[in-house]
């Protein structure tokens, strides 16, 4: 329905050194500060907040019950894509190290599904192919979002490591959030197509891709 092209801001010499430091292991706080946001360079949170809300002005009959994302989009997306459509539950993902809270216990959420292992559920991927997976979850605040959300442990049949999502609404079912998530996939078969019909890619790497449509998301870096 819409697309943007997302531009870094132009490098600095505060982030250059930044960055460097954050590679030579420099404590956080020892770090030069970030620099200010560029209103001429919007991030890739910014530009999908405003695909969304065109999208909305562009096709107001249509009713949104779920948005998805992957793990780059976090708290400012989640809870701005879901007030923008009225509440809607909204999916994205964290990574195995970020920190989650249960009554006073702050641990890293793959710390806390070690000790809370899940258990074998049937999954239908985009209503179609039926796969096996662990499953766990739980109600968590999520340190880095400021507020508590639905989290869940996921590890398909044959993988080694779980990825971890997390969906503003808490009252959906556990299994609603897992199968709503596969749905996410298919802006990604869309974008390989796009990308290799318009030759926007070199010509092995369109040739690699073509004809695949995994059934899921890969891990998320990190």
């Amino acid at each position: 329905m819409g697309f943007a092209f997302y531009q870094p801001a132009l490098s600095s010499a505060p982030g250059i050194r930044r960055k460097r430091s954050s590679e030579q292991g420099v404590a956080k706080k020892q770090r030069p500060s970030k620099p200010s946001p560029n209103p001429h360079y919007p991030t890739k949170q910014a530009l999908a907040l405003r695909l969304l809300a065109q999208f909305k002005a562009q096709h107001p009959d249509v009713r949104v019950h779920c948005i998805t994302a992957d793990a780059l989009y976090g708290r400012a997306f989640v809870d701005g894509a879901s007030a923008m459509f009225g509440g809607v539950q909204v999916i994205s993902q964290i990574r195995s190290n970020q920190n989650v809270r249960l009554q006073k216990r702050t641990q890293p959420v793959a710390d806390y599904f070690a000790t809370h292992p899940g258990t074998p559920h049937t999954l239908r991927i985009r209503g179609g192919q039926e796969v096996v997976a662990i499953v766990g979850s739980a109600r968590l605040y999520v340190c880095s979002h400021h507020t508590k959300r639905f989290v869940i442990a996921l590890k398909y049949e044959g993988e080694d490591t779980y990825r971890y999502l997390i969906a503003s609404d808490l009252t959906w079912r556990t299994l609603d959030i897992v199968q709503g998530q596969t749905l996410r996939w298919l802006v990604e078969v869309f974008i390989q197509d796009w990308k290799s019909y318009g030759r926007l890619e070199p010509v092995d790497q369109a040739a690699r891709r073509r004809g695949r449509t995994p059934q899921r998301d890969p891990e998320p870096a990190g």
